[in-house]
């Protein structure tokens, strides 16, 4: 039961909160998030206070980095040192019934901090502006989320930033940039400050900003080319670019089709692609199925069943060939079996299934497409896209669910 329970929440967050339309997210301007320090009292205990404005979001996640020398986690109520997240951050209360959480801990050895939240399928939250459903609105003035509380240990350079990662210092390899707010599955411009002054401190500025698309300056009427119908029109838009594409990633469990995140099999998460023998292999169940495939297994055979239309399609798992409408066709590396599911290498796509396979060594990426709109790698539209894909199969939207 509770296992169920997990996976209706898993169903409701993937379509509330990432699979809402993209013209949800435009944006008008910057988000502001400011973490403010409180002068410290005769005990030498602080708060810093987390605010928002000029946002509409559905989800945050942030990793807080601390310096444990002179920073140390306290009860708000005992004052005395915890490792509980809820004992040593305190949310408004106006928020609870809107916003759910994830996440949520302290890590005392590392000096790092974690919370994840998102507004819970089917609510709404706003603050000095309109409601926009499933989502939180929140107008020009700062509205308060959080209040943490710290012990300050030693006032030379105290020392609290976002856990961004860099040469020696400690960080989330899931969340390398150290957080911020999405929307729809898109990252928000905002500028976040951490402001330390009433501790002799500094105040540290981060600024994220989404690259959006270069505007398409059409040219004038006498200047165009004649039209050929022959050749598709190549997208002009990151959102065109990734309709009707399949995009996978080394090493990850998520997948993104048309754009928006998938799973490849979200209950067997270490089902990923990955390289053998200078090999991409890739999990063609999966594959063929997302590509409108009736797929069949043939376990006394050990043979995989490939239909659409009029097109039958055979592999067996260990054999350097494979059928396709009675015809035998050679492939130089065989399918085979891994947590019991059957992988290819990402070649056996482009050469039996019939579609255009493009690899981003850079980002490990594999972009599978209709052959008459190939993924081209040094496009500014396809780079675009890339950017885009890449945010949305990272754990910042991935491990939500």
């Amino acid at each position: 039961m509770q296992k169920l329970k997990r996976w209706v929440l898993i169903s409701l967050i993937i379509s509330v909160v990432f699979l809402l339309p993209m013209s949800a997210v435009a944006e008008t301007t910057s988000a502001q998030i400011d973490f403010v320090a409180s002068a410290i009292d005769a005990s030498n205990n602080f708060t810093v206070t987390m605010t928002i404005r000029n946002a509409t979001f559905n989800a945050m996640q942030f990793v807080l980095r601390y310096d444990v020398t002179k920073f140390l986690p306290i009860d708000a109520s005992t004052k005395m040192a915890t490792s509980n997240f809820s004992q040593f951050a305190v949310i408004n209360s106006n928020l609870t019934e809107s916003f759910s959480s994830l996440d949520m801990k302290i890590d005392k050895e590392l000096g790092l901090i974690d919370f994840t939240q998102y507004i819970t399928p089917g609510n709404s939250f706003s603050y000095q502006a309109e409601t926009i459903v499933n989502s939180a609105n929140i107008g020009s003035s700062p509205l308060q989320f959080f209040v943490f509380h710290f012990k300050l240990l030693d006032l030379n350079n105290p020392l609290l930033e976002l856990a961004k990662q860099e040469a020696n210092k400690n960080y989330r390899e899931y969340l390398p940039n150290g957080g911020g707010l999405a929307n729809a599955g898109i990252q928000l411009s905002s500028t976040i400050n951490i402001d330390l002054t009433k501790l002799q401190g500094q105040i540290i500025v981060d600024e994220y900003v989404n690259p959006l698309p270069l505007p398409i300056i059409p040219p004038t009427p006498p200047l165009e080319p004649p039209v050929d119908e022959t050749i598709p029109k190549r997208p002009q838009t990151a959102k065109e670019r990734l309709k009707n594409t399949l995009v996978m990633q080394i090493g990850n469990y998520a997948a993104a089709e048309d754009g928006a995140l998938c799973h490849i099999y979200p209950s067997e998460k270490d089902v990923v692609p990955y390289i053998r023998d200078n090999r991409t292999f890739v999990p063609i169940r999966f594959i063929a199925e997302k590509l409108g495939m009736s797929v069949n297994w043939d376990e006394v055979a050990r043979t995989v069943t490939f239909t659409k239309g009029e097109e039958i399609l055979k592999l067996t798992i260990g054999e350097h060939r494979y059928e396709k409408n009675g015809k035998y066709f050679s492939i130089d590396t065989a399918a085979e079996i891994q947590w019991n599911r059957t992988m290819v290498p990402v070649r056996f796509v482009a050469e039996a299934l019939g579609y255009a396979v493009e690899w981003n060594s850079s980002q490990s990426m594999v972009f599978i497409t209709d052959t008459t709109l190939p993924w081209l790698l040094e496009d500014s539209v396809e780079e675009q896209a890339t950017n885009d894909v890449a945010f949305i199969i990272s754990p910042l939207l991935r491990d939500f669910v």
